[in-house]
């Protein structure tokens, strides 16, 4: 009996701590889980992810307003996402963000042909502000140029009032892996940028989503003087996309190039594509390419004269003319440094003519021979010098494994009929099958397909002859992707 009296004890004290604690204000039971957000954003601090802390993401009650899933308005760690949409004569750009109602927003395009050069939309207002709701849009013609980049950017440099107020006359509160920093009269000042690159020959692709950089850990050796940058480097049938680490300064400015060999020889885009090394050493781009050969590398420089978003800081650890630089990419010249670094890619062991274009895409390997070497005008019979090219390519095909397939593909421009232009094409692609099978069975071992694209397949614009006559053409494609 007295073990039961003691639970009954027990159990009864037990009732009346949970009564108790039910009737604690709100404010008391919340103090734990407070807690507990302070510390993650703290840990969030300590691992490096560019996030603010608790007291500078803290808000008033009256100035938070919650949009979906997006963060509060307002928060210093700014979250921005956007969407591009391609429509008949018109890009959308729909977003959506953090950032307090009544922050300027901008639209920028830059094209990828050629030269890197801002496309002028004068005619279109590409400067907005954030809604009421954290959202923004956009909306302008389509540009002359079929591939370019699209970039949303929220300069600090441009806020006035309350938005200045709260973010920084500079917008020097803003944190996160979207911000940029830069220098100006030795005031740094930041922006948030997202981007995307946009190919509107690819009339089947209508949405492109804008993103900004995943940032890492720093290397252990981050801004150190004895300089390396290195690079993986990847392909499609268009571009050589760089993925760069390095331990360089935030902000330095990097000219970034394809080669096709050390002759010097540029490969169809001789302006360098300029990139940025961000506040974990990293570093992309993306340059447009026309043949990969056995030699050939992206070259990658770095000089006082080529500049960088950050000048103090970069002159107190690498001298005025990077003269305190070392190692084995720095050239030194009259106490001046530079930076030249040669990237190489991992080409296919084939061996082509001049004149035959190679790409590749993910084990896709493509033979690109220019229609104005095969054929005549308007005309499906292959020229002569066309036989002496084709035959060239016969023994890299021989070589290739057992049960390879291969496609031969017959593109136009967009001149004339789309039906006549399709069957224009058919007929071009089976002449140059036809020719390969008449020199013998050391092909026998390949499976071989045609095709005609017709000119529903451009990699250019049409818009002039450059263009139109780089969409005429026969490919020949080494194990196409599904």
């Amino acid at each position: 009996m007295k073990w039961k009296r003691n639970n009954v004890f027990l159990l009864c004290c037990l009732m009346v701590m949970m009564v108790a604690c039910s009737d604690l204000p709100e404010d008391e039971t919340s103090g734990e889980k407070e807690l507990e957000e302070d510390i993650v954003v703290e840990e969030m601090t300590e691992e490096g992810n560019g996030k603010a802390n608790s007291d500078e993401v803290a808000l008033d009650e009256e100035d938070s307003v919650t949009v979906g899933n997006q963060e509060e308005l307002g928060d210093y760690l700014i979250d921005l996402s956007a969407t591009a949409y391609i429509e008949d004569d018109a890009i959308i750009v729909d977003g959506v963000s953090n950032l307090l109602p009544g922050t300027p927003i901008r639209l920028e395009f830059i094209s990828m042909e050629r030269i890197q050069v801002r496309i002028n939309f004068s005619n279109f207002n590409t400067n907005g502000e954030v809604e009421e709701d954290g959202t923004f849009r956009f909306e302008v013609g389509r540009p002359v140029v079929d591939d370019f980049r699209v970039y949303v950017i929220v300069n600090g440099k441009r806020f006035r009032n309350e938005i200045a107020d709260h973010y920084g006359e500079n917008g020097e509160n803003m944190e996160g892996p979207l911000i940029v920093r830069s220098e100006s009269r030795r005031e740094i000042e930041k922006s948030v940028h997202v981007e995307t690159l946009v190919h509107l020959q690819d009339e089947e692709i209508t949405e492109y989503e804008l993103t900004g950089p995943i940032l890492y850990d720093p290397p252990e050796d981050y801004g150190s003087t004895e300089i390396w940058i290195e690079a993986d480097l990847t392909t499609d049938h268009r571009y050589v996309y760089v993925e760069g680490r390095s331990n360089l300064l935030e902000g330095t400015a990097l000219n970034i190039n394809y080669f096709r060999n050390d002759l010097g020889g540029f490969v169809g885009y001789p302006n360098p594509y300029k990139a940025y090394v961000r506040q974990d050493g990293r570093f992309d781009t993306v340059i447009p390419y026309s043949t990969i050969r056995s030699d050939s590398y992206v070259r990658v420089e770095a000089s006082p004269w080529i500049g960088t978003r950050l000048r103090t800081i970069s002159e107190e650890v690498y001298g005025e003319n990077y003269e305190k630089m070392s190692g084995d990419i720095v050239n030194k010249s009259d106490d001046k440094g530079s930076i030249l670094a040669k990237l190489f890619l991992d080409p296919p062991e084939l061996e082509v003519p001049e004149d035959v274009l190679v790409t590749i895409d993910d084990g896709e390997t493509m033979l690109t021979i220019p229609d104005d070497i095969l054929f005549d005008y308007d005309e499906s019979r292959l020229k002569s010098e066309a036989k002496d090219i084709i035959y060239e390519v016969l023994p890299t095909l021989a070589n290739l494994p057992n049960g390879t397939i291969i496609e031969i593909r017959g593109h136009t421009d967009n001149t004339g009929d789309p039906d006549y232009n399709l069957g224009l094409s058919e007929e071009r692609a089976a002449s140059v099958f036809d020719y390969i099978i008449e020199q013998g069975d050391t092909l026998e071992h390949l499976d071989f397909k045609i095709v005609g694209f017709g000119e529903f397949a451009p990699v250019t614009s049409n818009k002039d002859e450059n263009g139109r006559q780089r969409n005429r053409r026969v490919e020949l494609v080494i194990n196409p992707k599904d």
